[in-house]
């Protein structure tokens, strides 16, 4: 799109409690799980926050303890917890969330989130005093307003791909346009943007993720290669990558 205008951060709203002054802001990250060898981004996110001085918890439904022992994450910024599987706290947790969220029995999305919700809500660390919440994935989203709609107003939801398009044709966009109401959406893409403010009431904010240009470069060329074309191609190799299409 030319015109990136309607998808700027809007000006502070007075219902949005931001609280990043702090002199050492704490944030809590929610995943699937972690570390994910094509997820570099969620690992990308939580060194940048700790390079800035932010103390990360990160909290996901599986942990891959050996792998993330072999990153040396800086333990005195960063601390991972995974939400316990199976506990009779979690489902007398399950049983308040349903109580509370009805609308729940009406989606299985939801139901699913609910159930993540209430493994959450028995993880001690999620009983923090949060500046932000950032969810990766819109189900996190949703799992997070689900364990403590007090959230909401300091909720950022990342949405990367999947969740704008496979998710919402499973299970349609009811769910997510329900209970994400008109929360802080980050994409990364004008494709995304469009999609999040055609379908939800939420203030979408673009991010780009950009190359350095000077690690990635094309070579000069004249009217004719000096030599065959070569093409790196990065990703798994499934449909939804698209390799057919960069060849």
């Amino acid at each position: 799109m030319s015109d990136q205008s309607a998808f700027l951060p809007p000006e502070p709203q007075n219902d949005v409690e931001w609280r990043a002054d702090r002199k050492n802001p704490c944030v809590l990250v929610l995943v699937d799980a972690f570390p994910v060898p094509s997820q570099t981004f969620i690992l990308d996110h939580v060194l940048g926050l700790a390079r800035h001085g932010v103390h990360v918890t990160l909290i996901a439904r599986k942990v891959d303890t050996a792998a993330a022992e072999r990153l040396q994450l800086p333990n005195d910024r960063i601390q991972l917890h995974e939400a316990p599987r199976w506990s009779l706290r979690a489902f007398r947790n399950l049983a308040g969330v349903m109580l509370a969220n009805p609308r729940c029995a009406l989606s299985l999305l939801l139901l699913r989130c609910a159930w993540h919700a209430a493994r959450l809500m028995d993880t001690p660390a999620a009983a923090g005093d949060w500046d932000a919440v950032h969810a990766h994935f819109a189900n996190n989203g949703i799992v997070a307003l689900l364990a403590c709609p007090g959230w909401k107003r300091r909720l950022l939801v990342n949405f990367h791909g999947h969740d704008a398009t496979a998710l919402p044709h499973r299970y349609g966009w009811w769910s997510l346009r329900v209970m994400l109401g008109s929360g802080h959406a980050i994409v990364h893409s004008d494709f995304m943007a469009r999609r999040i403010a055609a379908h939800t009431s939420m203030n979408v904010h673009r991010v780009t993720m950009g190359v350095d240009t000077g690690r990635f470069c094309s070579p000069m060329r004249g009217r004719e290669w000096p030599r065959p074309l070569r093409l790196l191609f990065v990703g798994r190799l499934v449909p939804t990558k698209g390799a057919d299409v960069a060849l």
